[in-house]
């Protein structure tokens, strides 16, 4: 017969094994799909419930959402009444409306990410659709530091990496990033910049490009072609906080050819102020 101190010994010993168990759980979870013996069943069919919902389904019936879920009416009903208890659908009649604190799970996905992880689909997308090089960057000093670059599939790109530097003042980024400084900031930033020529087209004279950036300022976006690279043209939006504040810029680059700078105006800088309004509003909700 075991006595008190054994049985409490045997419990602790007992109870750090249920615990290992518990935490080191990655064994129980198949990689080719299986369900694992963690697998709730109940809160799968809820979040697929809430995945039902979008443009094209903006409301569900009790019958559609057991047709389109695969299981019992009956099934169906508890999920949305539940979705419906925690705050997540509203019944109008017959039909059930996802409520507004569905976007609390998206928030809370896009809050435990910086703003590298938000831009990069719209980054993507950006390349995808313009066939062009597109970039996040913030300031640094007097220089602009790349977060993220989004290549299209082209044979030819420009080489540069996560982390690489390039001086503000010459780029169309840098000036976004340079106009949300004040007057006495930005004179600060100019003298201690090396406005050295990069090509004939560099702008080094400081109160053109003090001009400049009061146009980038004023319209929002910034246009640079050839001043760091010749042939190579940019164009770039500012991505906001809550507070307003610029916090980043995104750019398209590419080679200019034979377009022009109302071309890039026209065919280029919309799919950019749409990127940069949707990171914007993402980030500025969650930060």
């Amino acid at each position: 017969m075991m006595t008190k101190q054994q049985n409490a010994s045997a419990a602790e010993t007992d109870g750090a094994h249920s615990d290992a168990t518990d935490l080191d759980s990655t064994d129980d979870v198949d990689n080719d799909g299986a369900r694992s013996a963690y697998f709730l069943e109940s809160l799968a069919n809820g979040l697929r419930c809430l995945a039902l919902f979008g443009a094209d389904q903006p409301s569900v019936t009790i019958q559609e959402a057991a047709t389109l879920l695969d299981v019992t009416r009956p099934s169906a009903r508890r999920l949305l009444l539940t979705l419906k208890q925690v705050g997540y659908l509203e019944q109008v009649d017959r039909d059930f409306l996802v409520t507004p604190k569905v976007l609390e799970l998206g928030f809370s996905y896009f809050s435990s990410k910086g703003l590298r992880a938000i831009a990069i689909p719209y980054m993507e997308a950006v390349a995808a659709k313009t066939g062009e090089t597109c970039a996040l960057g913030v300031l640094d000093g007097v220089d602009i530091v790349f977060l993220h670059r989004a290549e299209p599939k082209k044979p030819m790109r420009l080489d540069l990496s996560i982390g690489s530097r390039l001086p503000a003042f010459a780029h169309s980024m840098g000036r976004i990033l340079l106009s949300q400084l004040n007057d006495e900031a930005l004179d600060q930033a100019l003298r201690t910049a090396d406005l050295k020529p990069f090509t004939d087209r560099t702008v080094v004279d400081v109160d053109q490009l003090k001009q400049e950036i009061a146009r980038v300022r004023e319209r929002g976006w910034s246009f640079s072609n050839g001043e760091l690279m010749e042939g190579i043209a940019g164009v770039s939006r500012p991505i906001f906080n809550a507070k307003g504040q610029i916090v980043a810029a995104i750019n398209i680059s590419m080679i200019l050819g034979n377009h022009t700078a109302a071309y890039v105006e026209q065919e280029m800088l919309p799919h950019l102020t749409q990127a940069s309004e949707a990171i914007s509003r993402i980030y500025s909700s969650v930060h």
